[in-house]
């Protein structure tokens, strides 16, 4: 860590500005973040609960993507924007085939 002092403090100097800059940023995209957000996840919850197995394909093959997880991390870190993950993916997914086994359940039952 001491060999690296030297070059910190030098960058710590030269872009002191860049706290200041990212920490704006973050408050400016507070308010858009939250829309966008829930945006995003309806998108995705309807993808993952819809009749179209390619769609889901689609979404899957995307949110597994090395550069996806990237700019999600880079997103939040930068500007607190948390995007839809594969883990919220197949949870939805998840989610919704327990509510469909329910209501299979339900009309089963309903049935005798």
């Amino acid at each position: 860590m001491n060999d690296l002092q030297p070059i910190l403090a030098a960058l710590s100097h030269k872009f002191l500005w860049l706290p200041v800059v990212i920490g704006v940023a973050r408050l400016l995209m507070k308010w858009f973040s939250g829309p966008l957000q829930q945006k995003l996840m309806a998108r995705m919850v309807a993808a993952a609960t819809g009749p179209d197995a390619e769609e889901e394909r689609d979404w899957e093959a995307i949110l597994g993507m090395r550069w996806y997880r990237v700019l999600n991390f880079s997103l939040d870190l930068v500007l607190s924007i948390k995007l839809p993950t594969l883990a919220d993916f197949l949870r939805a997914q998840v989610a919704h085939g327990e509510k469909g086994k329910e209501l299979g359940a339900g009309t089963e039952g309903a049935k005798n």
